[in-house]
């Protein structure tokens, strides 16, 4: 899963196609977007209008999940780059069977608009589509990962 081919590496492809990893003089990473993406859900999920809407949902206990997962990461990985948190969300994502909805979720923010190119797997309809697909799977699997790859995290 982690290693120089794994689904890990595959991944980080994927969200780096088209990724728009300069602002101005500062470079940007995957993390960067993930939580500038974490931020804006919250804060939709936080309108009092998103909460009329009654019972939670399975779309709400998603966006919960993944914000959650995004803060826990960053509170106990702090000896961790931009690049092993991302390789720790992943993780997480896979262990929890989440994968698949974070992506989707992911690739319909603003954020991804504002940092990915119209050409990007996060941003074209029929690339995010085969991703989806194959993505897809990995909710079939049942992942047993170590305590050293997911830092013992619980969200």
């Amino acid at each position: 899963m982690c290693g120089e081919s794994g689904l890990v590496t595959c991944l980080e492809h994927i969200f780096t196609f088209g990724f728009k990893s300069y602002k101005l003089f500062k470079k940007l990473y995957v993390w960067d977007f993930l939580e500038k993406a974490a931020y804006e859900i919250e804060t939709l999920l936080n309108y009092p209008n998103i909460k009329s809407l009654g019972a939670k949902t399975s779309r709400n206990f998603y966006h919960e999940k993944f914000i959650a997962a995004i803060k826990a990461i960053n509170s106990t990985s702090t000896n961790y780059g931009k690049d092993g948190k991302f390789q720790i969300l992943i993780c997480l994502a896979c262990r929890d069977s989440f994968l698949t909805e974070w992506f989707m979720i992911l690739s319909r923010t603003n954020t991804a608009t504002q940092m990915y190119d119209e050409f990007s797997f996060v941003r074209n309809h029929d690339l995010n589509k085969f991703c989806y697909k194959i993505l897809s799977i990995t909710d079939q699997f049942n992942f047993k990962l170590e305590n050293s790859l997911t830092m013992g995290i619980v969200y």
